[in-house]
């Protein structure tokens, strides 16, 4: 895993300062590793802004990839061993989560009784729900939702990350350098949606980027 626009140390610490602010409304650290970071005030127990998941072990991230059938990038099975899949800014029935990414479910074991949440499965949209005009060499790995149109995270062999228009276009809307790029740029961007309590307070269609929002 040595590409050098896998996730490093150093750059998932300047994804987790993005989520400090939102600390002071509350941290949920589940038995098992999961942690939500951001209590609604006035949403149930469950209600966080952002849920990041249990670190999947390095030599398990290896061998369910292989078993996949489409590739999963060096960068991003990097990324599963900081955190396995991850959501940022939903949290209620009203608008739900707007970026997602998606992680190994089938290591996300825990006890029944556990109210521990699970990503997005990585399988969907590579296993099965694969849009048929997406490049066989690339990965589907998350998406940004709004109200009208979900827009798909695709990462390429090189680790570059391009968000792609809602099915069936066959257009890539924007390009990231890497992951980090990619999140650092969006959590940046959907901060400014949001007020201090964590209740998003932007119109709709700003929950995708810009250039996204004429297929809303």
């Amino acid at each position: 895993m040595g590409d050098i626009s896998a996730m490093t140390q150093d750059g998932w610490a300047r994804i987790l300062e993005k989520l400090n602010p939102w600390r002071k409304l509350g941290v949920w650290e589940q038995e098992g590793g999961n942690c939500a970071i951001g209590h609604l005030p006035k949403g149930p127990p469950t209600a966080y802004l952002h849920w990041l998941y249990a670190p999947a072990p390095p030599r398990n991230v290896v061998a369910i990839c292989k078993s996949m059938p489409v590739g999963i990038p060096d960068a991003y099975q990097r990324f599963l061993t900081f955190t396995n899949g991850a959501s940022f800014f939903g949290g209620t029935a009203e608008y739900g989560k707007i970026l997602s990414l998606r992680g190994l479910v089938d290591l996300n074991l825990r006890e029944a009784t556990m109210s521990a949440a699970q990503p997005a499965s990585l399988r969907y949209g590579n296993n099965f729900g694969r849009r048929h005009n997406i490049d066989p060499s690339h990965c589907v790995i998350g998406s940004i939702i709004s109200e009208n149109a979900i827009t798909e995270l695709a990462m390429w062999p090189d680790g570059a990350v391009r968000l792609l228009a809602p099915f069936p276009k066959d257009e890539t809307i924007l390009e990231w350098p890497s992951l980090e790029v990619m999140l650092i740029s969006e959590l940046s961007r959907l901060e400014v949606l949001h007020n201090e309590d964590g209740l998003f307070v932007g119109q709709m269609h700003e929950r995708l980027p810009e250039p996204a929002r004429k297929y809303d």
